[in-house]
């Protein structure tokens, strides 16, 4: 007889026997490897539950930098202020921006 895969004797112990699961309470224990109760023990379901969208977003690592859409605010140093206005004169958003101190 012709020595193939088929007929080889393997050793004892190099080969595990598949786990039967869900022949009854007694094979492996109560759940049979389905774990517990509840939406993980019903059929259809994956192991990942669905995240909100914004918990999605924040989840997800942020390439090349991240730039937050809330305006930043600006520093007026009293030095500035001093050097493009006399003391009479009302400092106002609008005048600081004709004048150039801010953007």
């Amino acid at each position: 007889m012709a020595l193939g895969m088929h007929n080889v004797k393997s050793a004892k112990g190099s080969r595990s026997e598949r786990k039967r699961v869900g022949r009854g309470l007694g094979s492996t224990g109560t759940y049979s490897g389905r774990g517990g109760k509840g939406q993980t023990a019903r059929s259809g379901v994956s192991g990942l539950r669905r995240l909100g969208l914004k918990r999605t977003i924040l989840a997800q690592p942020k390439m090349r930098g991240f730039t937050s859409l809330e305006r930043k605010p600006e520093v007026v140093n009293l030095a500035a202020l001093a050097a493009h206005f006399d003391g009479k004169t009302e400092v106002t958003i609008a005048a600081m921006k004709a004048a150039c101190v801010v953007r």
